[in-house]
């Protein structure tokens, strides 16, 4: 005798779900769902997010499957996908304020809310394809083509854009100043959505760079908007330059500068807490910043660290030309030092571009493990720098091998694993539009190594470059970065450069477990292998030359695009100091 049948599992109907995402409904003052909303970014949210939900976007079969898959695939042809591409361009060109470029969108919205009790995932054993399927989809390529090249200064003639920014900035791109002089303003706020209508708490809907060309998931359908998880989850800032930024195809050098040269076994100190234990076979540690110390003029330290990247910098465009980019690795910095080169580089380097560092401090003063980075523009005839802080996502993790590899057993008992002890607060990511169409993200060490919480939204997005900062042994091919950058550059195709400081290197080599190693960079794209970056003996900075090349991204449903950006090595150079300067910096560089 067979028990009783389980309840099946009631799903959200497509109805259901619209009202979630748009609460307030799909227009301002409305309180319904049967209009279209008037923005393309919300309309794609509630595209992508139905495509997404009801497991549609694996079915979709642009060429046209073998037969006897017909019945279980959304299938459309050329004609069809020409016309939605059409639709969408002519959004985009015509802008807001006509209503004539809505009459070939809204009919598809239409087919949504006729079918609007429709549950999203529907019975297995169904072999139809539900007509809002392709509605969905069709809404989702509209809506994307008609926002090509929002966020990003791409010469892209585009009349939805700025209304756009307009209604959802407001107070999100505000800045302040830090301190008296207002050349160096922190973001107070940044964007983190494009949507109007669609609430944040449900899904996000951000500018895209790249499309991975690899995989059958729904960030591979778009082209110029990503969906993303909402508020709550990971907080996201897209960090627009004020001021116009240079092309993608002139050259981009990038100053990478390995500090600290040297790391003392004394700056791992174990943290004495009343309640560890002394048995206990786990401990907590901190970092003493000792590098950034000097013994005898502690005032100026921060001044001589300033000139220091200075000198850098004018030894390194006497012979590759133009710096635009300066990047140190974790921890490298603190806030006083870094705000103190911010405001150097304003005054002193017109053609640095972006400035990327650890620190152990950020612009509002807390404390702990983070990462800094600063755009320059000018304004009014002046440069000014604008600068975005966020705390690492995870703790590093040293056990008894790294112990041994790093020689730190002087200062942490390699029987007991140690934690950093830094705070683990909301994870965030920015993303700096730093070229036309070129946005950059940082992480930190664990940052790559962990997927969660923020490698789904950074493959959604698709950076252009990935900058990833360590406190590591050599950056070699054979070891963890190298494979996980690899994975970065697989999906979505970003380009991964990672960097070292020195200092731990130096301890692994003078250890003798390898053959000694100064690689203490390595850049993976999306069509070379792994390459270290070699500092020589008597070296103190890399310069990495890179240049913008115009790529071919695809999406799932077949459209193509040549105007992606993917950066391309051609090589780098060490920089050394001048003779006169070196007695001046020695306490710095060892």
């Amino acid at each position: 005798m067979s028990g009783p049948k389980p309840t099946p599992f009631l799903a959200a109907t497509i109805g259901e779900t619209l009202a979630r995402l748009f609460p307030g409904g799909t227009r301002p003052g409305t309180r319904n769902w049967r209009c279209m909303p008037h923005f393309p970014t919300d309309v794609f949210a509630a595209a992508a997010l139905l495509l997404d939900r009801g497991d549609v976007y694996r079915a979709v079969a642009p060429f046209g499957p073998p037969r006897h898959l017909r019945s279980r695939h959304l299938v459309f042809d050329e004609t069809e996908r020409r016309s939605w591409i059409e639709a969408g361009e002519a959004w985009r060109h015509a802008g807001l304020d006509k209503p004539g470029a809505l009459a070939r969108i809204a009919p598809y919205w239409k087919v949504l809310w006729a079918y609007r009790d429709e549950p999203l995932n529907r019975d297995q054993d169904r072999t139809d394809v539900p007509r809002w399927w392709k509605a969905a989809l069709a809404l989702l390529v509209i809506a994307d083509e008609a926002c090509a090249g929002i966020g990003f200064d791409a010469g892209i003639e585009n009349a939805i854009a700025e209304p756009i920014f307009a209604v959802i900035e407001g107070d999100s791109h505000v800045t302040e100043p830090i301190g008296t002089d207002d050349r160096h303003r922190r973001y107070r706020e940044s964007l983190d959505s494009l949507c109007v209508m669609a609430d944040p708490y449900s899904v996000r809907v951000l500018p895209k760079a790249r499309t991975p060309g690899v995989g059958c998931t729904l960030r591979t359908l778009s082209r110029h908007l990503a969906l993303l998880p909402p508020r709550g989850t990971v907080e996201l800032s897209w960090l627009r330059n004020p001021a116009p930024v240079r092309r993608d195809g002139d050259a981009l050098n990038i100053l990478a500068i390995p500090l600290p040269y040297a790391l003392p076994a004394g700056c791992f100190r174990p943290i004495v807490t009343e309640d560890s234990p002394a048995h206990a076979d786990w401990g907590w540690f901190d970092i003493d910043q000792s590098w950034l110390r000097h013994e005898r003029d502690k005032k100026a330290a921060a001044g001589q660290l300033s000139d220091f990247v200075r000198a850098l910098i004018e030894r390194a465009e006497n012979d590759t030309g133009a710096i635009h980019g300066v990047i140190f690795p974790e921890l490298a910095l603190d806030w006083p030092i870094y705000d103190k080169i911010v405001r150097a580089l304003c005054e002193h380097a017109p053609n640095v571009e972006f400035l990327v560092a650890g620190s152990s401090g950020d612009c509002s003063d807390a404390l702990g493990n983070f990462v800094l980075t600063t755009t320059f523009h000018e304004h009014e005839g002046r440069r000014r720098a604008i600068t975005y802080s966020r705390a690492k996502h995870h703790r590093w993790r040293v056990d008894g091998s790294q112990i041994r590899e790093y020689g730190l057993g002087s200062a942490l008992d390699p029987h007991k694993t140690w934690w950093e002890g830094n705070d683990v607060v909301a994870r965030q990511a920015g993303l700096n539009v730093f070229r036309e169409r070129s946005v950059f993200s940082v992480m930190i060490c664990e940052d790559l190594a962990r997927s969660e919480p923020c490698h789904g939204p950074l493959r959604s997005i698709g950076p252009n470059l990935v900058f990833v900062l360590l406190m590591d042994g050599p950056q070699i091919p054979q070891r963890w970065p190298a494979r996980y950058a690899t994975t970065l550059a697989d999906d979505p195709g970003s380009s991964v450069l990672t960097l070292t400081c020195l200092g731990l290197m130096e301890r692994t080599n003078a250890m003798g477990r390898r053959a000694e190693n100064r690689s203490v960079g390595l850049w993976k794209d999306d069509v070379s292998g792994a390459i270290p970056l070699h500092l020589p003996r008597g070296a103190h900075g890399l310069v990495i030359t890179l240049s913008g090349k115009q790529v071919r991204d695809a999406t799932l449903d077949g459209r193509a695009s040549v105007g992606s950006q993917a950066w391309r090595y051609h090589g780098h150079q060490p920089v050394r100091l001048e003779n006169h300067d070196y007695d001046r910096f020695r306490w710095i560089v060892g």
